[in-house]
Formats: C-alpha cells, sequence, structure tokens
C-alpha cells in the first residue's frame, strides 16, 4: 500500500487542498515555511498523534527552537495555525485531515482512507494565550478514496464528527465507515487494514508507528546498543504482571503485618493495661495511707487542745510565783541605797580624799591629751597605707602605665620602708605606760619626713603632670569609643530583634522609613520588595542580591497611593524607594514576560505580581555571565563572583555587610552572622570597658596627688613625747599619798555598789519572765480559737479522704468485704499517738507522674495508630476525686475487652496458617515470573538470529549488516543465572521448596532483594521493570560487512557525513520494513516512507545511491523535505516536487499572521534533463582534455 493523496483542512498555514503524492515526491523551500509541517500531517495520521510516539517537527534541531522562542509544535497548534506565539485561527477552529491509501501491485486488499478531525479553543494564562485541543476523533474508511468534498457540507464549512459519520455513512455504506474508540483503537484498525486484517494487536501497531516516525530524520544512531533493543525487539510490557504480583504479595505481607499488628496490639494495650493499673494500685496504697495519715492528724490535733489547756493553767502559777520574788527584791533594793548613802558620807570626811582626786584629775587629762596625739598619728599613718596602696593598684597595670610607675617607683620605695615599720599595730597595741614610747615615736618622725620630701619630689615634677594628662587624655578617647560601639550594638539588636519577630529584615534608616509610611498609609498595603523574592542557586546570592543592592528594599504599595507614598517620601526625608506598580504591570503586560534564559531574574521565584513585574522591567536584561572575557561584550551581567556590568561600565557588586535576604534560608544565614557581628562587638566592647575602669582608676589617682595637700600635721604629733614625761611624774606622786582608812570605805561602798548591779539584773531577768509569761497567757484565747480552725480543718480533709477511699473501698474490696465503717474503725485502731507518724508521700503528685508516664505512652500509640485505643479520659491533669478514679476503673476494665477481643481474632489464631500460605505462594511466584523473563531473553535472542538471516539478504553495494550480543553487566548476568536455575527446577523441585533449593545454590539474597522490591512497585518499578525488561540481559552492536572485513559501528560508526549517514538509512529501512511488514507470508504491508530535511551530509553520488535503495531495492514510496538547494542534485530522477513559499500579506485575512503560505506543484520530465545534464558533462570533459593535451605539450 501506497500514500496517493493527502487532504487537509486548517492544518497549520498550509493552503487546504488535495495534494496527489506519487512515488517520489520532494517537498522544498527555505527553512520555516511549512515543508515540515505537511510531513506532520501525515505523521499525525499514521501515529494517532501518540505520546511517545510521535514526533512533531523532527527535522528542526535545538538551535533553531530556541531562536523560535523555544516553540514546540502540538497538534492544538497545528489546529491553531500557530508560529511565533500568534495564530492564524485566533478564535479556535475545527480541523480535519485525511490520507488515502492506494494498493499496489501483487496485494490482494482494496484501497481504503484514514481521518482524523478535531477542535482547539483557547485560554488565557499568566498573560499569555494558549491553544487547548477540545476533541479528537479517528475514522478508518474502507473502500474508499476520500476527497476534499467529503469533509465540508454544502456552505464549505467543515462537518464535525458526528455529521462527518453520518455523511461519510451515507456516500460509502456504513460497515465501511469505522469510528474509532481512541487512538490504540485507531492505530489498530488502520495498520490491520494496511496489512489485510480487520485489526491487528497495540504491540505490533505501535511498534510500526514508532518505526514510521523515527525514520523520518536522518538522526546520527550514537547508542547501537539502545537502538538494536528498541527498534529490533518488541518490548515485553510486564508492568501489569509486576503490579498483580505485587499486590499479591503485599495482600499476604499485609496478612502477616496484621497478625504482627495484633500482637504488637495486644503488647500495646497490656502496657497500657498495666500502666493504668500501677494508678489505680498506687491510688488505693497510697490513698489508705493518706487515709490513716489523716486521721492520724486529727486525732494528734484533739490530743494537742488537751495539752494546751494544761500549759496555760502551769503559766497562770508561775505569773504569780515570779511577782512574789520581785516583790522581795526590791526591799533588798532599798536597804542597799540606804547603806551606801551613810558609806558615802563617810569616805567624804577623809582628809586624803580631796589630794587624791586632784592627781586623778590631772592624770586623766594628761592621759586625754596623749591618746588625742596617738589618734592623730594613726591617722596620718592610715592615710600613708593609702597612699601606698593606690600607688600599688597603679604597678599592678604596669605593662599599660609603665611611664607613670617609672616616675612613681622612687616614692613606691619610701613608702615600703615607711610601712615595713608596723607603727599602725605599734600605736594601737600599745598605751601611755609602755617603755619604749620616746623611741618609736623619734622613728616614726624621722620616716615620715622622708615620705613628705618624695611625695612632693614626683607631685612638683614635669613628667608626673605631662604623663597624668595623658592618661586623661586616652580615659577620654577610650570613652568615645565605647560610645561609638554601644551605638552600633543597639543598632544590630534592633535589626535582630525586627528579623527574629517578624522574620523580615532591613536597615534600621529603611525599616524607620518604612514604619513611618505604613503609619501614615495604613491601608496601602506596603510591603517590601524582598518579602516576595526567593533565591533559587545559592551560588548566585551574593553576585545577585549585590547587583540588586538596595533596591531590595524598595516598597510595594497599592497602586492607588503611589503618588501620596512619594509625597510622604519627600515632604519627611524618608530614605526608602516606591516602585511604579501599575507602570510596570503595564510594562509587562505589553512586552510579555519573555526574558532570555539566562537573566538573573530566572534565578528567582517571586511570589507578587508587581514584584515580578518591577524584577523583569529593571532586571530582565541583566544576564548571568560566565567570566570577565564576556563581562567586557554585555550590555549589563554579572559574574558569580560579582563583577558586573551596565551603562558601559565594569564594576564590582559585592555585598559588604553580606546582609542576605533573599529567600528565608537566607535570612536564617543572616540572622546567624549577624549575632555573630553582635557577639564580636560586644566583646571588643566588654574589653575596652575593661581598659576604660583601670584608665579611670589610675586617673582619679593621679588626680589625688596635689602639690598643695599637706600629708600630715606635724604639730599633732609634738605632744606625745610631753604627754608621756608629764604623766610618769605625776604617777610618783600619787604612789606617796596613805588612803588605807580610805580604802576600805572604798571597799563597802564598791561591794554595795555591786549588790545593786546585780538585783538590778535579777529584777530585769524577772521582769522579762514575767512579761514572757504574761504575753503566752495572754495569746490563751487565740491559741484555742486557732486549735480548733485546724481540727476543723483537718476533719474536712478527712471528710474528703473518707469520700474517695469509699469509693476505692466500693471499687477493689470484694473479698472479705467488712463493710466500709468496719474497715475505716480497723484503720484507726492501726494508729499509735505515742509515736511521730511521717507523712505519706504526696499522693496527687505519684499518681500525676504515673498518669503522665501512662499518657505519654498512650499520646504515642495514639498517634502511631498501630492500635484502635479507647477514647482519651475526659481530664488532661489527674485529680483526687472519686469521678477520676471510676473513669479508670472503666478505661482499664475497656482495655481488658479490647486484649480479650484480640486474642480472639482469627488474624491472631491463624497467623501460622498465614505464614505458610506466604511462602508457598512466594515460591510460585518465582517459578511463574522469572521463568516467564528466562524465556523471554531467549526468545529475544532467537528473534535476533532470525534477523540477522534477513539482514544477509538485503545489501547495500558491497555492504551487508550483522548483529552482534554480548552479556549486559553482571548484575542481570547473575540474575540471568537465577531464573536459569528456576526455569530449570520448575518441574523437579517440590511446591514450597524452591527457596530452600536456590539458598543451597547461593541465591538467598538475589530471592530476597527480588522480594524486597515487589513489597514496594511503587518505589521500585523502575528497577523492577529494568530487570523484567528481556532486552536489558544482553549488549548489542551492529558489524557492517565489506568484502569479508567487519567494522564494529559502535567503535566506528559515529563518523561524520556520508557514511555516517548511509549506515542509519540502511540499518533503518530494514528495521521500518520489517515493522511495516510483519510477516513474512503476508504481501500486504505499508511501502510508503517520509523524510525530513535528509541527505545533508552525504555527497551526490551517495545520495543517489541512498534515495535508489529505499525506492528501487526496498521498493518505498518516499515524500522528502529539503532546503531548495539541495533538490538539485536529483533532478534526474523521475519525482515531482511541492514548492513552499511565504509572502507577505496583502488582501487576504490570515488572523493574527503577517504572511500567507503559497503551494506550487511542479512535475519535471527528467528524460529531457538528463539528456541537458549528459551533453554538459561531455563538453566539461572535452574542455578539460583539451586544457590537460596544452599543459603536457
Amino acid at each position: 500500500m501506497k500514500i496517493n493523496k493527502l487532504i487537509i483542512a486548517n492544518w497549520a498555514n498550509i493552503p487546504n487542498q488535495e495534494y496527489d503524492l506519487y512515488d517520489l515526491v520532494f517537498l522544498t523551500g527555505e527553512t520555516g515555511v511549512g515543508k515540515s509541517t505537511m510531513l506532520d500531517a501525515i505523521q499525525t495520521l499514521m501515529t494517532a498523534n501518540k505520546k511517545g510516539i510521535v514526533q512533531y517537527n523532527a527535522g528542526q534541531d535545538e538551535a533553531q527552537n530556541k531562536k523560535r522562542n523555544k516553540e514546540y509544535r502540538t497538534i492544538q497548534g497545528y489546529f491553531a495555525g500557530e508560529d511565533r506565539f500568534k495564530f492564524s485561527r485566533p478564535n479556535g477552529c475545527r480541523s480535519t485531515i485525511a490520507v488515502c491509501f492506494q494498493s499496489t501491485k501483487g496485494e490482494d486488499i482494496a484501497n481504503f482512507s484514514a481521518l482524523i478531525t478535531g477542535t482547539v479553543s483557547f485560554e488565557e494564562s499568566k498573560g499569555e494565550k494558549r491553544p487547548i485541543l477540545d476533541s479528537l476523533n479517528f475514522f478508518v474508511i474502507k473502500d474508499t478514496q476520500l476527497c476534499q468534498d467529503d469533509i465540508k457540507d454544502e456552505n464549505n464549512k467543515l462537518l464535525d464528527h458526528k455529521e462527518l459519520y453520518k455523511s461519510l455513512s451515507n456516500k460509502y455504506e456504513k460497515e465501511n465507515v469505522i469510528r474509532c474508540l481512541d487512538k490504540s483503537d485507531y492505530l489498530n484498525t488502520l495498520y490491520g487494514n494496511l496489512w489485510g486484517k480487520t485489526k491487528t494487536t497495540s504491540a505490533l501497531s505501535e511498534k510500526a508507528a514508532r518505526a514510521f516516525s523515527n525514520f523520518i530524520h536522518a538522526r546520527p544512531v550514537d547508542n547501537i546498543n539502545a537502538f538494536v533493543r528498541n527498534e529490533f525487539l518488541a518490548p515485553k510490557d510486564m508492568k501489569d504482571e509486576v503490579s498483580s504480583l505485587s499486590d499479591t504479595i503485599r495482600a499476604l505481607d499485609k496478612l502477616k503485618k496484621d497478625a504482627k499488628e495484633v500482637e504488637e496490639g495486644i503488647s500495646i494495650l497490656s502496657k497500657l493495661e498495666s500502666k493504668m493499673s500501677a494508678i489505680i494500685r498506687k491510688w488505693h496504697v497510697l490513698g489508705e495511707e493518706h487515709f490513716i495519715y489523716n486521721h492520724y492528724e486529727v486525732l494528734k490535733q484533739e490530743k494537742k487542745i488537751i495539752r494546751d489547756e494544761k500549759k496555760y493553767i502551769k503559766i497562770e502559777r508561775e505569773i504569780k510565783r515570779l511577782e512574789n520574788k520581785a516583790k522581795k527584791l526590791d526591799l533588798e533594793e532599798e536597804t542597799l541605797k540606804d547603806n551606801l548613802v551613810e558609806l558615802k558620807v563617810a569616805q567624804n570626811a577623809n582628809d586624803k580624799v580631796k589630794e587624791l582626786n586632784d592627781i586623778n584629775k590631772k592624770l586623766d587629762d594628761i592621759r586625754k591629751d596623749f591618746n588625742k596625739g596617738i589618734s592623730n598619728t594613726i591617722h596620718i599613718i592610715g592615710n600613708i597605707e593609702k597612699i601606698s596602696r593606690d600607688i600599688s593598684s597603679v604597678f599592678v597595670h604596669r605593662e599599660k602605665h609603665e611611664n607613670i610607675c617609672m616616675i612613681l617607683s622612687d616614692f613606691k620605695v619610701i613608702l615600703n620602708e615607711f610601712e615595713n615599720e608596723s607603727f599602725n599595730q605599734y600605736f594601737l597595741n600599745n598605751d601611755i605606760n609602755s617603755p619604749d614610747l620616746e623611741y618609736q615615736v623619734v622613728r616614726f618622725r624621722e620616716l615620715l619626713d622622708k615620705v613628705i620630701d618624695a611625695y612632693f619630689a614626683f607631685v612638683n615634677s614635669l613628667e608626673f603632670s605631662q604623663e597624668k594628662e595623658k592618661i586623661e587624655e586616652d580615659f577620654i578617647q577610650k570613652k568615645m569609643q565605647k560610645e561609638e560601639l554601644s551605638e552600633e550594638i543597639k543598632t544590630i539588636q534592633s535589626e535582630i530583634k525586627s528579623l527574629e519577630e517578624t522574620r523580615f529584615f532591613c536597615p534600621s534608616f529603611i525599616q524607620d522609613s518604612f514604619d513611618f509610611l505604613t503609619k501614615k498609609l495604613p491601608n496601602a498595603n506596603a510591603h517590601l520588595l524582598y518579602e516576595y523574592v526567593e533565591l533559587l542557586d545559592d551560588e548566585w546570592r551574593e553576585a545577585v542580591e549585590g547587583y540588586i543592592g538596595n533596591n531590595r528594599f524598595s516598597v510595594i504599595v497599592s497602586s492607588e497611593y503611589e503618588k501620596e507614598a512619594i509625597d510622604i517620601v519627600r515632604q519627611n526625608n524618608l530614605k526608602i524607594k516606591i516602585i511604579q506598580g501599575k507602570k510596570v504591570l503595564d510594562e509587562l503586560s505589553y512586552r510579555g514576560k519573555s526574558i532570555d534564559e539566562e537573566s538573573i531574574v530566572n534565578l528567582l521565584k517571586i511570589t507578587n505580581e508587581k514584584a515580578e513585574a518591577y524584577l523583569i522591567t529593571a532586571y530582565g536584561d541583566v544576564l548571568q555571565v560566565e567570566n570577565s572575557q564576556e563581562l567586557t561584550k554585555a550590555k549589563r551581567g554579572v559574574t558569580v563572583d560579582c563583577k558586573a556590568a551596565s551603562g558601559n561600565l565594569l564594576f564590582t557588586c559585592d555585598l559588604k555587610d553580606k546582609r542576605f535576604i533573599f529567600g528565608e534560608e537566607a535570612q536564617r544565614q543572616t540572622l546567624y552572622k549577624m549575632k555573630d557581628e553582635l557577639k564580636a562587638l560586644e566583646q571588643k566592647r566588654n574589653s575596652i570597658e575593661g581598659s576604660i575602669d583601670i584608665s579611670r582608676q589610675v586617673s582619679m589617682l593621679l588626680n589625688t596627688f596635689d602639690k598643695n595637700k599637706k600629708i600630715a600635721n606635724l604639730d599633732d604629733i609634738s605632744y606625745i613625747n610631753a604627754n608621756y614625761k608629764a604623766y610618769a611624774d605625776n604617777q610618783k606622786i600619787k604612789q606617796l599619798i596613805d588612803t588605807s582608812a580610805f580604802d576600805e570605805i572604798t571597799q563597802e561602798i564598791n561591794n554595795t555598789k555591786l549588790r545593786l548591779e546585780q538585783i538590778k539584773q535579777e529584777s530585769k531577768l524577772l521582769n522579762q519572765d514575767i512579761g514572757s509569761n504574761t504575753r503566752s497567757f495572754g495569746e490563751k484565747e487565740l491559741v484555742e480559737k486557732n486549735n480548733l480552725l485546724v481540727l476543723e480543718d483537718k476533719k474536712n480533709i478527712l471528710n474528703l479522704s473518707r469520700n474517695t477511699q469509699e469509693v476505692v473501698y466500693d471499687k477493689l474490696v470484694i473479698q472479705s468485704n467488712i463493710g466500709f465503717e468496719n474497715y475505716e474503725k480497723s484503720l484507726i485502731k492501726m494508729i499509735d499517738l505515742s509515736h511521730d507518724m511521717k507523712a505519706p508521700s504526696n499522693l496527687l503528685s505519684n499518681l500525676a507522674s504515673l498518669w503522665h508516664e501512662f499518657d505519654n505512652y498512650y499520646t504515642i500509640q495514639n498517634l502511631s495508630q498501630k492500635v484502635s485505643l479507647p477514647q482519651p479520659l475526659s481530664f488532661e491533669e489527674i485529680i483526687v476525686c472519686s469521678n477520676h478514679f471510676e473513669e479508670l476503673i472503666g478505661f482499664k476494665q475497656e482495655l481488658i475487652n479490647r486484649i480479650d477481643d484480640k486474642n480472639n481474632s482469627l488474624t491472631f489464631k491463624y497467623k501460622n496458617e498465614i505464614q505458610d500460605a506466604d511462602k508457598k505462594f512466594k515460591n510460585t511466584f518465582l517459578n511463574d515470573f522469572c521463568n516467564a523473563i528466562y524465556q523471554n531473553i531467549k526468545r529475544g535472542e532467537h528473534s535476533i538470529d532470525i534477523l540477522n538471516d534477513t539482514l544477509k539478504k538485503h545489501k547495500f553495494g558491497n555492504e551487508t549488516f550483522k548483529i552482534k550480543r554480548s552479556v549486559a553487566d553482571e548484575e542481570l548476568r547473575q540474575y540471568q543465572e537465577y531464573f536459569k536455575i528456576i526455569h530449570e527446577s520448575k518441574d523437579t523441585v517440590e511446591d514450597g521448596s524452591l527457596f530452600e533449593e536456590l539458598e543451597k545454590q547461593g541465591f538467598e539474597d538475589i530471592s530476597n532483594s527480588l522480594l524486597s522490591l515487589f513489597m514496594d512497585n511503587e518505589k521500585h518499578i523502575t528497577e523492577l521493570l529494568r530487570i523484567s525488561d528481556y532486552r536489558n540481559y544482553n549488549n548489542y552492536d551492529i558489524f557492517q560487512e565489506i568484502d569479508g572485513a567487519s567494522i564494529s559501528l559502535s567503535r566506528n560508526g559515529k563518523n561524520s557525513g556520508g557514511q555516517g549517514e548511509t549506515s542509519y538509512y540502511i540499518i533503518r529501512s530494514i528495521n521500518l520494513q520489517s515493522a511495516l511488514k510483519p510477516s513474512e507470508t503476508n504481501t500486504n504491508s505499508l511501502e510508503a516512507i517520509i523524510i525530513d530535511e535528509s541527505f545533508l551530509k552525504s555527497n551526490e553520488k551517495r545520495s543517489k545511491e541512498i534515495l535508489s535503495y529505499l525506492n528501487e531495492s526496498l521498493g518505498f514510496q518516499i515524500i522528502c523535505a529539503m532546503p531548495t538547494k539541495n533538490v538539485g542534485t536529483f533532478y534526474e530522477i523521475d519525482s515531482s516536487n511541492y514548492h513552499f513559499v511565504q509572502f507577505p500579506l496583502g488582501a487576504y485575512d490570515n488572523g493574527e499572521l503577517d504572511y500567507q503560505t503559497f503551494v506550487e506543484f511542479k512535475s519535471r520530465n527528467n528524460k529531457e534533463i538528463k539528456k541537458l545534464y549528459e551533453v554538459e558533462e561531455q563538453n566539461l570533459f572535452d574542455e578539460v582534455t583539451r586544457e590537460a593535451e596544452r599543459i603536457y605539450e
């Protein structure tokens, strides 16, 4: 069968007409005029536009597609007349294409036609217009050669599929008009009729359609192995078998898992029941302890009340006893006072009293003056020691203040000498009676003079004044540094807070301006640009964010607020920019979203239309540039290492502060970096603060050293020695006075005074005891009242405990039930008030601990959903009350019931039988599935052998071809060996023991691996299909045999030019003929091929040989598209020609397109052309001969 006619109605921009097709047809014209489009119409009819088979516009390589703005052909695009995103039928339409087949000599089948009709409409998506395929219908019309009138009505309008079916049925008999259900049904019917049948199988029809489509374009065969597998070996789709086996394996495995889940469920429920029992048991035991303890507390309080009553009776008696004793002491005191008066009168009558009093007064006055001098001396010593300590503190920081320490070093030596004498210790521990006092005072005065001289020596020095000024200046400078750092820290803390709280970040000066604007315009829906932007390629982050810079913080507001927003910015000098949202949207609508694929905007994910419009219009032409050399040529661009170009300038765009903000991950990294910066700034500030403290201390200390300041008043010291001598002289005088009589009276007076003092102390203690007892007695009423209140509280607690314990008793005490009242009495008998009873551990905390353990386990298991659990308890936290206890008891019983149900479930009872069934089925699965793969491998090898026999019969000149196979890889070799063992053992191994046999032969790992893949076939479907595809078990190569020499096309087949193309055509043509004629006994087949942009690499001679081989040796009808410049090679061959041209649109209306396509049919008198060629060749030969003879002479 050959194609004798193509009918086109609304297909791309090719004129609607009938196209007669002869044995050899050339479609010529310049690139892009519609040659390939006509071939795609034929391809659509031969492939049903089936995905994975059809290859539209196959002759256009990727580079050409890029030039066409990535416009790839689709059937809906052809229906709508699409070209460069414009449409000749922009309002939608119906399109119809048909092809007529004519039988050739020797075929016993009638002519027939195939037709496809469909409709297309349009939709808007993201501002772009797209054609949508609404319907597609398929027809095969037997015993018929369609014409253009068959697809139109009387008004020249295309018939829809229902009208078409009705019309064709009326014209050509209804039983001849086959309306196909779908694409597969159409292909089966089409190729079935081509082979003289009603229908064929999908495997054969799709193989033929795929071979037809693959032959269209002369692509080199880069991978011979894949080529042979895909083109010469029919696929055996085992996806259904894989899914079915997987379902069964999973079903059995599910039963096993169900049994295991029941077992696990019993375990979980049992653990829950155990934990619940622990709570109830703890409540019972500890609750009983609390019940007993509460009884103990009540009895103990009652006992305390009795004890307190006895205590207050005793206190009252003690008060009376103490009051009587106090009265007796008062009488004794009055008597002693009278005696003391009489003794003092007798003492004053003694004549030595006045003399002794005078000398004692002198001694007291001298001692006072002496002590004053000593006090002043100690004060001086203290001042000098303070100065020494201050100077020592300076020397602690000697490395920072070396100069001032040098100035103070001599003074420090003298201070150390002074301190070593320990004057302070001496004057504190010695008085006016010390024998060496005079020497110590002289030594003190000597060293004090040295200290004073040294002090004024350094205070008055120029070096000291200069160094002091330097230290003060250093202090002021460090203080300023600290203030600057504090301001930086404050700023970065504010930015960190903003980023943590709002997930957004911008510099504080921008944030302040933005906050001001949003406060002024609360309804403007203001947002910062970067909130809508995420950078997809982290490698380009700094380059892109650095290039966009502070424009990342530009503000987007509602369009109606843009004018008001910029006025506020101007009036208040705000540091922000407002995006012209409406303007960029209008501009984008006009120009479209198309940008260069290397634009940096393609690196961004943008979630706001204004943000997207702004970034496309502002940065859409900024390209990702590979290196500096390319950058010098770029209008606007940036390299990954932040070199940039714009406005005829080259510059760098590093982001100095590294504050990346495009996307949550970038903001998170920025937050970490800011925290590190903050930590470093705080450490630096702390270091400066320490240095400031040191400078402050040193500066303050140095300021205390004043040349006008006196260290000591020397006059205070001069009195010490004089008073010391005067005191010694008066002591000698006192010793000469006779005071014996006076001394006796004095002794008696002292004894009387001593007793009066004792009475005073005794009275004081008595009064204290009386007061203490009186106060205690005064508390009697309050204590008795409090005792009663405490008793009442304890009884209330006991009653609450009794109520709860009564419920516990009723629920838990079944055996020996003596009644709660008798039970309570038996507990009271256990109480011994003579011993302290330790309070039991807190019932609520104990229960809460166990409850949380139970609740956590319940929550985990409930979330895991491994087992159906009872409804959660009504409370989240347990409290000690009867309601909660009763609910716990009910929950426990529910758990017990569920455990019983699971123990009695059929799945659990028959788990062993399920395991046995699983084992038997897996053995069956291995036997059937793996054996099927092994048989497919062997059949595939046999089909290659048969194909090689066919290849021997086809010669191209002196060339023949042969397919050779080899083992694919070690893994698949092991699988094949594994399948072979199964195949050979299937009749000898007993049922259920195949696994054991495989294990003996070392294939256990492969068995387990296969089963694991089937357990999750959705995840491992690719691997399972790879293993089940028999074509993968061998590698294939095609050898070209020339005069006994054999050449591998895999190694040598990528040669350029005509040789590679020739090999391709020979291999493909044999495959195509095999696919289009699946049975050697069948004389009926399709003998037509289409080729797009062919013979581009072959030389003239080779091209003619290929064409002759395809047309004459193999008998193919050839429809070939090629550029006009290439067709001259074939003018001497009998052929017809459709020439395609495009003219600018004149009076024609062609939708959105500005041109019209015309097709001109040409036929040639090839005999006359051949004669002209022969004459021209002879003339050329004669001229060359004459020139050769001339040169020779």
